[in-house]
């Protein structure tokens, strides 16, 4: 009887133990993985000069992209972008203007996968200046209006300087987490 107690324990512990993996990779704050498109893949369209004005629900504007160039993939249903420039508005009023090399838009346009020397830049509000962000890539959520990275930032403004690795920013209460490895100096 001992033994058989010892054996459910031990599969109760490994569920409980898969579980919370799981559910803690689902809910992490961690940028989705993107896979690279495959070159060869079907364009089905393409789009020199362009602008791309993205609404909610409610026909409030999400964002605009503008790029030098598009090409859609019909086998993916995703979309390249070169010299991507991106303004997010967010509820305050407020926009962070987004510029990269390249852009990968996925299915919807719901994410948006930046590389490339990015450089984010955030207008100044009522109780904070501007500032400026480098990395080398960033995941763009239109749809839960947040923006995250696991590579290295460096945050310039008025005063300060930061880095990091790794970054997550929600743009509607307009807070920046930052992961790990923190650096910085401020002075008033």
């Amino acid at each position: 009887m001992t033994k058989i107690r010892t054996f459910l324990l031990l599969i109760l512990i490994s569920l409980i133990v898969t579980l919370s993996v799981q559910l803690t990779e689902k809910f992490s704050d961690k940028p989705e993985d993107f896979t690279p498109l495959q070159r060869n893949a079907n364009i089905d369209y393409s789009i020199d000069d362009f602008t791309l004005t993205s609404m909610d629900i409610n026909g409030k504007t999400q964002y605009h992209l503008n790029a030098s160039s598009m090409k859609h993939f019909q086998d993916s249903n995703e979309t390249l972008v070169q010299a991507p420039s991106i303004e997010l508005h967010n509820k305050s009023g407020h926009y962070w203007n987004i510029q990269a090399e390249n852009g990968q838009v996925t299915e919807k346009s719901k994410s948006i996968l930046l590389s490339g020397k990015v450089n984010i830049k955030r207008s100044a509000t009522k109780q904070q200046k501007p500032f400026t962000i480098t990395t080398e890539s960033l995941l763009i959520n239109a749809e839960n209006n947040t923006v995250s990275t696991d590579e290295t930032i460096q945050l310039v403004g008025d005063g300060i300087s930061l880095k990091s690795k790794g970054m997550f920013t929600n743009l509607q209460t307009e807070t920046i987490k930052f992961l790990s490895k923190v650096r910085g100096t401020y002075a008033p």
